[in-house]
């Protein structure tokens, strides 16, 4: 089995992929999990989230997932085929980060005993994707708002370390507390 791709070179041919597949569709974009952290194998997928400003259709999305899996399958990862990649709007995220429900949900998590649908979720995948380690292949605002919202979220909740491991995010980034003022 040969050792996984050097990250800076995936960020780079995510980031052509990316021109190539959805040009100015697409707002943000960044790699995170395994990849991002330097941790991957080849049997690793390659986690990437990308962000647009009005829904990409369910067609499209479904291109766009075969898409990166042949892109994952080329670079010697083997990707996730149910995900391969996850693409929300920037709304989508917006609302996720400002909704009690997902702040009940997170809090739920720690509960004795639960059974938690909420790990399936969108609004759990945002959270990973937003407060784990990353690589950006696409920066913008928004993803510079998102990252603050989701950091305003974690700073909210408290003992992050807790609730990111049961959330799944196996490789966190430093929160920026510097810029949070409050929840």
């Amino acid at each position: 089995m040969n050792p996984a791709p050097d990250p800076a070179d995936v960020q780079h041919q995510v980031h052509q992929w990316l021109c190539q597949t959805l040009g100015q569709q697409a707002d943000a974009a960044f790699i995170y999990g395994s990849v991002a952290a330097g941790m991957a194998t080849p049997a690793s997928d390659i986690d990437c989230v990308i962000f647009t400003t009005r829904n990409l259709g369910h067609g499209h999305q479904s291109r766009i997932r075969a898409d990166f899996a042949t892109l994952q399958q080329r670079l010697g990862y083997t990707p996730d085929l149910s995900y391969p990649i996850e693409t929300f709007t920037v709304d989508q995220c917006q609302r996720s980060l400002a909704s009690r429900e997902t702040l009940l949900q997170v809090l739920a998590l720690s509960a004795p005993g639960a059974e938690n649908n909420f790990l399936q979720s969108d609004d759990a995948e945002i959270l990973r994707a937003l407060l784990g380690r990353r690589l950006t292949v696409r920066p913008s605002p928004h993803l510079d708002d998102l990252t603050l919202r989701a950091d305003t979220f974690a700073a909210a909740i408290g003992n992050q370390t807790a609730w990111l491991h049961l959330l799944g995010v196996k490789h966190p980034r430093p929160l920026l507390h510097a810029r949070i003022e409050g929840p």
